[in-house]
């Protein structure tokens, strides 16, 4: 709030980097993803890491900041290597924004459902790819942001403008969140109709127990039956 207190006169540039999220087996306290927490707060920066891109080119962004910025990183991405998702079956390529959004898109045939992930969740959902195609006979296009804190409604809202379908998938918990913000910026920014859903954990602590756990987070057993629940 500095910035504004004094007349625009102060700056602070600081960067706080921070661990979220499950799947390992942590429990209530450390298996939490609170992002939609920080995504509102006046000049502040919310940044998700994900695989999918490499970490050094957020950074050079990052670090030209006034303000803060706060990194979201997965813990389970942690052990992966980056730019791994290279499939035969889907293009990936990023936009020249500050904070790139990737897309990984079909180039067989038209998109029928647009897919939001971001984070620890991003690299799931660009493993589930073919999988979605063959188990629901829809062709999904992956859209990833990197800036949550400032949704590219634009790049989302064409592509659901094509699909006429939107999914976002979150690991935190869905009330409040970044799915929400997802599908009203699409629904006020689109004269297209269009179905959507959101997929994200279950509104309960995370269990300690593996089995337990699973069950709350988004699996991609839960996500392939919501995708047909809903879409086909």
């Amino acid at each position: 709030k500095f910035y504004h207190m004094f007349n625009k006169q102060i700056t602070c540039p600081v960067v706080i980097r921070t661990p979220m999220g499950a799947r390992r087996g942590y429990g209530p306290t450390h298996s939490q993803t609170l992002d939609k927490f920080l995504v509102g707060i006046d000049n502040v920066k919310t940044v998700a890491i994900n695989t999918l891109i490499d970490p050094a080119l957020l950074y050079e962004s990052i670090y030209k900041e006034k303000h803060p910025v706060i990194v979201i990183e997965n813990k389970v991405d942690y052990g992966k290597k980056i730019l791994q998702h290279k499939q035969a079956n889907f293009v990936s390529e990023k936009d020249n924004s500050l904070y790139p959004v990737i897309r990984m898109r079909p180039h067989l045939a038209p998109a029928t459902l647009t897919i939001v992930a971001y984070g620890g969740m991003a690299d799931m959902m660009a493993s589930l790819l073919d999988q979605i195609f063959i188990e629901t006979d829809l062709v999904p296009e992956l859209v990833i942001p990197t800036l949550i804190s400032d949704l590219p409604i634009g790049i989302i809202a064409e592509s659901v403008s094509r699909t006429g379908k939107l999914l976002v998938i979150e690991e935190g918990s869905a009330t409040g969140g970044i799915g929400s913000e997802v599908i009203c910026g699409v629904s006020e920014s689109a004269s297209f109709e269009f179905k959507s859903k959101r997929i994200s954990a279950l509104p309960v602590p995370i269990p300690s127990v593996k089995s337990l756990e699973h069950v709350v987070i988004p699996n991609k057993e839960r996500i392939i039956e919501e995708i047909i629940k809903t879409f086909c």
